[in-house]
């Protein structure tokens, strides 16, 4: 998971050590308000993959009439492959 701290640099830089402990990356964004933008994007981001997610499970049960597991089984095992924080 990603954090967006918005706020002084030096202030961010002193929680890092727990930041780090909590998170994959934290992501110093500017001044205090800053961090609401990319968090905004990033859920937006992540509700329209939901709502593909859904589209395509009823296009393959209702075209195709394979079994949802079918469908999300290669996902699901894709999505468990360990992910280079650097690409992050």
């Amino acid at each position: 998971m990603v954090v967006y701290v918005g706020g002084d640099k030096s202030v961010f830089e002193s929680v890092s050590d727990i930041l780090d402990a909590s998170y994959i990356n934290s992501i110093h964004t500017g001044a205090v308000g800053t961090a609401m933008i990319p968090k905004v994007a990033s859920n937006m981001l992540c509700c329209v993959n939901a709502i593909a997610m859904g589209e395509v499970l009823m296009l393959g049960t209702e075209q195709a009439c394979a079994c949802p597991f079918t469908l999300t089984l290669p996902i699901l095992i894709d999505s468990e492959q360990p992910r280079d924080p650097a690409l992050i």
